[in-house]
């Protein structure tokens, strides 16, 4: 099955927003939760000014989600 691409060049573009310049990665959710690593995160923040964190495990069973 082949794929066909068309570009109508004649149609105004639109502003394609660039979401992870805006965000920085951690570790695990349950690192987050340290107070340690609370404050680094807060530091960077204010050095960086970013304004997303993105992490990985909320639903591990350390986070205690479900029980």
């Amino acid at each position: 099955m082949a794929i066909e691409y068309r570009i109508d060049l004649t149609k105004e573009g639109r502003s394609y927003p660039h979401y992870w310049e805006m965000c920085v990665g951690s570790c695990h959710a349950a690192t987050v939760l340290r107070e340690d690593v609370r404050e680094h995160i807060r530091n960077a923040h204010r050095d960086c000014g970013f304004q997303y964190l993105r992490f990985h495990g909320l639903l591990d069973d350390d986070m205690s989600v479900v029980i």
